[in-house]
C-alpha cells in the first residue's frame, strides 16, 4: 500500500480507492467483519505518509449498506480512511438517498451519483 500511495502522490492525486468483500459461508460474519476492519486499517497507516486517503467504496457485501458502510469507516478509525459512496448501492436496496448521503457525508471522500434506474435482472446461465 505504500507503494500504491507514493505512486498516486507522485502523479499529483490524494486518494486511493478499495474494497471490502463479499460475504462468505465458510466463516462467521462478525470474524469476516473484524478481517476486513484490519485489513483497511493496515491499508491506511502506510499510507497516511504520503498524504493519501484510502477511499472504501460501498459496492462489496460487507459495507455495501449505507448503515453498515458509516459503522466500518467509524471501527477503523483512520483519519485517513474515509467512505467513497456511489448512491448505486442504497438505491438497490431501496434505501433513502437523502437520508443514507446525509448520514454518510461527515465520513465520505468522494461520492458518486448518477440517475439510478433500478430495472430487472436476469442470469442466463442454464442449469447443468
Amino acid at each position: 500500500m505504500a507503494a500504491l500511495a507514493e505512486c498516486a502522490r507522485d502523479l499529483g492525486g490524494n486518494l486511493v480507492r478499495v474494497f471490502t468483500g463479499y460475504e462468505n459461508p465458510a466463516a462467521p460474519y462478525g470474524q469476516q467483519w473484524k478481517l476486513v476492519v484490519e485489513a483497511l486499517r493496515e491499508c491506511a497507516r502506510p499510507t497516511a505518509p504520503f498524504g493519501v486517503t484510502i477511499g472504501v467504496q460501498n459496492h462489496h457485501d460487507l459495507g455495501a449498506a449505507c448503515e453498515s458502510q458509516y459503522d466500518l469507516i467509524r471501527e477503523i478509525d483512520e483519519p485517513n480512511c474515509r467512505a467513497m459512496f456511489d448512491a448505486w448501492a442504497p438505491a438497490l436496496h431501496g434505501a433513502d438517498l437523502v437520508a443514507a448521503a446525509r448520514k454518510m457525508a461527515p465520513i465520505t471522500v468522494h461520492t458518486t451519483v448518477a440517475n439510478y434506474q433500478c430495472v430487472p435482472a436476469f442470469n442466463t446461465t442454464p442449469p447443468s
